[in-house]
């Protein structure tokens, strides 16, 4: 299946998040695992690889409460490489404890090892500036410095901060001068901290590097990389610290107003996500900078970007900072088209500007005029949930691809949105996103009767379908009479890679396996212009291999592509 090629020349790629990927050093980072899954990429026919935000990660490790919307996670950064520079030695490098588990993240003993190993590293980095003087490779780091300090001081400030007055605290506990940012204890703090501010813009010097790097090889196979940008940032962050202007924030700095999403089906007292809202008025009277240059640093990492919350964007949800639920909230206004057309106003300056160089400076030189990037080739619209007309037509006028998801469109209404047959071409369609189980988890937790019904609309007959769920679940329940302490979840289920069983096994089909694959063939086949496909659902893995469970906040973010899973993907007739 996964060197099928999708009709009418349309697009596929995969989902999976760079810390999935397998690792030595206790995550998936930017190594030769990375680039192998490139290559992968490029020989089975896909276009793009999707992850997630490349943030460093705040609350609970998640990457959608990142500390900073500009700067990159650390974790990230190679170690292989650093070895390879004369940074640290494979010695050191093996006597480090990054956790034992080669299946899901410790990101306390990460964070504990990566700090001390990178220390090191960067001790070396600046004896090699030292010792170099001003060769190539100090030019190349005073220019990242210089490009990126319209953020990078203020990041690395405030990370050497977080340091000492503790992870866990939120600058708003901090001394009153840092936290209303006075311009004299700014600078005392920064030569107090000075060696600690120099390690964090070298490892974002590190992590800048190593992904451009790592972007121009996929670029080279043919792959392009689809990133991710949360709609919030947390409050816990240096965005928020350093541009409170730009947040709907009292005199004192704490939010007047915080972000969440109404009651619904799935939380009866709404949810309060906590974030901080932005001041779209105040921006829009300074042309959207802050959100411009957001945009454009997502634009140097992504080839494509997915907008998380799309909806937010022509309303968002409004909560008082003290509530206790989100049941009282109200809907606002957003910045809605105005701020697209005022992005697509820079990248028209910078798209004539490029041409103006490399034509001497007369544009008329090339014979025509410059064309002008286009908006919709560079988003993905997250427009998932109940939405309103306004929506819709936000999305219409921007042209960006919606978003679809297979495993919402079985409803029993034939008109739902989400069923293949109901979409329009120009969308993105998915078996299931980070936020959704994986397919053969999502169908094992379903009924006998959905079961039935989701393999006969994948083309089963309906006494087929019957027969597969019917001797499976009896199987199971027999599996569990014999097995008391096993727990049903875990017996002929998480092991399982394969359509059917093998000639030994008195198992049945298990139609959670066909139910995904026909579900992925199903994605291919749609006239949906892209089709991302999450390579848990490639490798018909269950729950074990899940991201994420929204509204939860404990083992999230941790499952890794084991070592040898690369082995067990292979085409299926």
């Amino acid at each position: 299946m996964i060197y099928r090629q999708r009709p009418d020349n349309k697009e596929k790629g995969v989902l999976l998040p760079v810390f999935s990927l397998p690792s030595k050093y206790g995550i998936g980072c930017f190594s030769k695992e990375a680039r192998e899954f490139i290559d992968w990429l490029h020989e089975t026919g896909h276009r793009y690889w999707q992850i997630l935000p490349l943030n460093p990660t705040g609350c609970a490790d998640s990457p959608y409460q990142p500390l900073s919307s500009f700067a990159g996670c650390a974790y990230f950064i190679d170690l292989q490489q650093l070895a390879e520079q004369g940074l640290v030695t494979q010695a050191e490098l093996e006597s480090f404890d990054f956790g034992g588990d080669a299946q899901y993240v410790d990101y306390e003993k990460l964070h504990d090892g990566r700090s001390v190993m990178l220390r090191l590293a960067f001790s070396r980095f600046a004896e090699q500036l030292t010792a170099n003087g001003s060769g190539q490779q100090a030019e190349e780091y005073e220019q990242f410095l210089e490009d990126n300090d319209f953020w990078l001081q203020d990041f690395a400030l405030f990370m050497s901060l977080r340091e000492e007055f503790g992870r866990e605290e939120s600058w708003d506990t901090w001394p009153e001068k840092l936290r209303l940012r006075e311009e004299k204890a700014l600078q005392e703090a920064a030569e107090a901290h000075a060696e600690d501010v120099a390690f964090h813009k070298w490892t974002q010097y590190e992590f800048f590097r190593q992904w451009g790097e790592l972007r121009q090889y996929a670029n080279a196979a043919g792959v392009k990389i689809i990133g991710d940008m949360p709609v919030y940032v947390s409050y816990d962050s240096a965005d928020c610290w350093a541009s409170p202007e730009q947040f709907q924030l009292d005199e004192n700095l704490a939010p007047k107003r915080i972000a969440g999403v109404p009651p619904d089906d799935f939380a009866e007292e709404g949810q309060l996500w906590g974030n901080p809202l932005y001041d779209w008025e105040g921006m829009k009277k300074e042309g959207y900078r802050w959100w411009i240059s957001r945009m454009l640093q997502n634009f140097h990492l992504y080839d494509v970007l997915r907008l998380d919350h799309f909806r937010g964007y022509e309303a968002y949800y409004s909560t008082e900072a003290d509530a206790d639920n989100a049941m009282n909230g109200t809907w606002t206004p957003g910045p809605g088209m105005d701020l697209f057309r005022q992005l697509q106003k820079v990248l028209e300056k910078e798209d004539t500007a490029a041409t103006d160089s490399q034509a001497g400076g007369d544009s008329s030189a090339s014979g025509a005029a410059s064309t002008s990037p286009q908006l919709r080739d560079r988003f993905i619209a997250e427009d998932l949930g109940f939405l309103t007309e306004d929506v819709h037509r936000l999305l219409k006028e921007t042209g960006f691809p919606g978003t679809k998801v297979i495993q919402f469109a079985f409803d029993g209404d034939p008109k739902n949105m989400y069923l293949p047959e109901n979409y329009q071409e120009n969308c993105v369609v998915y078996t299931g996103t980070h936020d959704n189980d994986t397919t053969v988890g999502w169908f094992r937790d379903l009924s006998g009767d959905d079961q039935a019904g989701i393999l006969q609309y994948l083309g089963l007959s309906g006494i087929y379908a019957w027969k597969l769920v019917l001797e499976y679940d009896a199987y199971i329940k027999k599996r569990a009479a014999e097995n008391p302490g096993a727990g049903v979840a875990n017996m002929d289920r998480a092991g399982s890679r394969c359509l059917g069983t093998d000639e030994t096994s008195e198992a049945p089909p298990d139609p959670s396996l066909l139910a995904t694959d026909l579900m992925v063939n199903k994605a291919l086949d749609c006239c949906a212009k892209t089709a991302i496909i999450p390579l848990q659902d490639y490798l018909l893995l269950g729950t074990e291999a899940r991201i994420n469970v929204p509204g939860t906040v404990d083992h999230n973010w941790c499952w890794r592509l084991l070592p040898d899973q690369f082995s067990l993907i292979h085409p299926r007739s």
